[in-house]
Formats: C-alpha cells, structure tokens, sequence
C-alpha cells in the first residue's frame, strides 16, 4: 500500500514532520493568551463543618476551606466524582448548589450554578472564626 502522506504526527514511536513542534506551541501559546482565569473571584479562606448532599447518597459531613462568588474548596473523607451535582448546606445559614469541578485526594471543588453575592461570600468567611 502506498502511503504518500508521510508518518503520522500523530502515532507514538513515530518521527514527526519537521516543523510539527514548533506549529504546535505556537498554537498552545495562542490558546493560552484568550483563555480566561478560571479562578478570577479573590478566595476567602475558612473553616466551618458544612454538608454535602448528593442524589441517591445520605448527606455527609464536609469542612469548607475556602470560598468565592463562584464556587469553593472542600475537604472531606468521601470520595467525590467531578461532574456530580451537589447541595452544600451551611448549618443554621443557607444552602447553595453545584457541581464538583475537581477533586484531589481528600479535596474537591465545587462549581457554584449561580454567582454567590460578596455580601454572602464575606458573611461565610467570617463564620468560623
């Protein structure tokens, strides 16, 4: 069979075209520079038991670490799958709504579906000391 298309850039253990390289970091650095900070909301940091309520799940307890207007950081000893829609209630305060955004070790993130206002957000940080 005649290939005239040359090796594929693209195949482990194969030689690149020359050139590939280069193309393709320059393209990484174009991505980068309109890609926006996901993480553009100053973090507050706290320390309140706070609990996490997932479908066809018992809620359980979490320690809120930080916090935004878009969403915070949590430590807790279950195991938390990205992508999961959860409610996290603050005892005696309030509840807000999202998804797991990231998750590392005994540590997630969680997406807030609507935007907290810095009055809340303030108010939250404040609570645990």
């Amino acid at each position: 069979m005649d290939d005239r298309r040359g090796p594929s850039p693209f195949v482990l253990g194969q030689d690149r075209p020359s050139g590939t390289a280069p193309r393709l970091s320059s393209a990484m650095a174009a991505i980068g520079s309109w890609v926006p900070d996901e993480r553009g909301a100053p973090r507050l940091s706290s320390d309140i038991a706070v609990l996490v309520d997932r479908e066809l799940h018992p809620p359980h307890e979490a320690t809120l670490l930080d916090i935004s207007r878009d969403g915070c950081r949590l430590a807790s000893d279950r195991r938390m799958v990205s992508g999961t829609f959860v409610a996290i209630t603050i005892p005696s305060f309030s509840s807000f709504k999202g998804w797991i955004a990231w998750n590392r070790g005994d540590q997630y993130g969680i997406h807030f579906a609507h935007h907290l206002p810095a009055e809340v957000v303030g108010h939250i940080a404040t609570m645990g000391g």
